[in-house]
């Protein structure tokens, strides 16, 4: 059978990026929440007791920079006060705000791989599929088992929080065309 005779693939077939682009981050929020919503009751573990259940700093809102100026980690700090000063040591509201983040992150990383596979320095074979490559990559990652504590321990939302700060500095750099300043990278790791 000669190449213009032969059926096309279902890989050949023409992708419709404006449906993918439109759809990702709803394919993005559904599997994260389908895939982690059953966390939201799991119980404080790990270094859960020390950073909440044992953390008089989270406690009070007030004043505000309590919670903020006595850590390391004053963005977390400031998230664990609004936790605890919205429903006290319920844990679903804890890992609700957890996977929430974690959705944020998710939709960070798709719009961070939208623009990198849009590059014109990558073949046009990699750019055609941008969209579909940039939302299978980031639908993995939402769901991957190795997320698990992003959404699990409560503490770990330190890291989440981390990743969505890189991820915006990442997309901002871009979008500044890659320059960067000493008060903005400042900014990013201190929070």
């Amino acid at each position: 059978m000669n190449q213009a005779a032969r059926p096309r693939a279902i890989t050949d077939r023409p992708q419709s990026p404006g449906a993918i682009v439109a759809a990702g981050p709803f394919l993005v929020a559904g599997a994260a929440l389908i895939g982690w919503l059953n966390a939201l009751r799991a119980p404080f573990i790990f270094d859960d007791r020390p950073h909440i259940l044992d953390n008089a700093l989270i406690r009070h809102l007030g004043p505000p920079w309590d919670a903020v100026l006595h850590t390391t980690r004053p963005l977390v700090g400031l998230t664990l006060a609004l936790n605890y000063a919205f429903g006290r040591f319920d844990v679903v509201g804890y890992h609700a705000l957890n996977l929430g983040l974690h959705v944020a992150t998710g939709l960070a990383l798709l719009a961070v791989l939208r623009v990198t596979l849009d590059s014109a320095a990558l073949p046009s074979s990699v750019r055609s599929r941008g969209p579909s490559l940039a939302l299978a990559i980031t639908l993995l990652w939402v769901v991957h088992p190795i997320t698990t504590a992003a959404v699990t321990v409560t503490i770990q939302r330190a890291e989440v929080l981390a990743a969505l700060c890189t991820l915006d500095d990442t997309d901002r750099r871009r979008a500044r065309g890659g320059g960067s300043s000493r008060r903005h990278h400042a900014g990013g790791i201190r929070l």
